[in-house]
């Protein structure tokens, strides 16, 4: 069976003549003729009832049935070229903030420069900047954080939690409450805090632990590059709240267990724009949710 020979078969089926076909499809009428005599041969049975000359009367019922299934098909070889295409050429842009980026990338990176080529890493300052460009869909899934679990509602995103970690102050080695086991929160009323900037949930979510346990605001200082908050923790600026991912025995950095204090959750997701949903994209949501799954088994929540 030739694609072909639908086109021409659902063009008589409109037109009801074969002249009016061949003139509208740039073909000659035998060709026509020969087209339609072929599907009526393949299926053994006549789909029109015709007049003598180049008209057709009506269709019969088989060629009735015939219509609305050459439409059928006509419809997934588009779609399946559609996605073939998609399949090779589809570039998907993967938003990372710095922290996430700095924790999670080199583990899903090696796998994922293996898997496909069309990958490009934008990365912009904090999950609050990366959630809204992907919002905007200036990105087509980005692994965001947040404080809370996200919710999805009546988003256009489809949503995976990768991994949950917390939040907990860090000082440096050379730090006097570096020394301690255990603090209490009022150890910390004369400390000096790093924090990063607008667009890093870092930012909320210490200001809100902050006005809550009565730290001032001016004992806050802001950075938005999180190497610079780090060297200068390291420094012995100030202490810093952080996610546990985001530190590693090369900061030079300790993690203070404050035992009177609650501190804050923090939720990685994989977020991907249903809207923007192709072969590719969802082949890579796929890899990164296995990488996952088998690098964070204790801490996966993966739906």
């Amino acid at each position: 069976m030739r694609t072909q020979d639908l086109i021409y078969f659902l063009h008589l089926c409109d037109s009801k003549s074969f002249t009016t076909t061949a003139e509208e499809m740039d073909v000659s009428q035998p060709t026509v003729s020969q087209a339609l005599k072929r599907l009526e041969e393949e299926f053994k049975t006549s789909f029109f009832l015709r007049k003598r000359g180049n008209n057709i009367m009506k269709l019969t019922e088989s060629g009735e049935l015939f219509r609305h299934q050459a439409k059928k098909i006509l419809d997934i070889v588009a779609e399946s070229k559609e996605l073939i295409v998609q399949s090779e050429n589809q570039e998907v842009k993967l938003g990372v903030p710095p922290i996430i980026g700095a924790t999670l990338l080199p583990i899903f990176l090696p796998e994922l420069v293996k898997f496909s080529e069309n990958i490009n890493i934008i990365e912009k300052d904090g999950s609050r900047t990366i959630y809204q460009l992907l919002r905007k869909g200036e990105v087509d899934m980005a692994l965001v954080g947040f404080s809370k679990p996200f919710v999805a509602d009546n988003s256009p995103l489809k949503a995976g939690l990768i991994v949950q970690d917390s939040f907990d102050v860090f000082v440096s080695a050379n730090h006097p409450l570096a020394e301690k086991k255990e603090i209490i929160l009022s150890d910390l009323s004369d400390q000096t805090f790093v924090s990063l900037g607008t667009g890093y949930v870092q930012n909320k979510v210490f200001l809100k632990w902050a006005k809550k346990n009565g730290i001032e605001d001016s004992n806050i200082f802001y950075t938005n590059e999180v190497a610079t908050a780090k060297s200068f923790v390291k420094a012995n600026v100030g202490a810093m709240m952080l996610v546990d991912m985001a530190t590693s025995a090369n900061d030079g950095l300790v993690k203070l267990q404050i035992k009177d204090v609650t501190m804050p959750d923090f939720y990685i997701y994989l977020l991907a724009r249903q809207s923007a949903t192709g072969c590719l994209q969802d082949k890579v949501y796929q890899k990164i949710a296995d990488i996952a799954k088998k690098e964070f088994p204790k801490k996966l929540y993966h739906d």
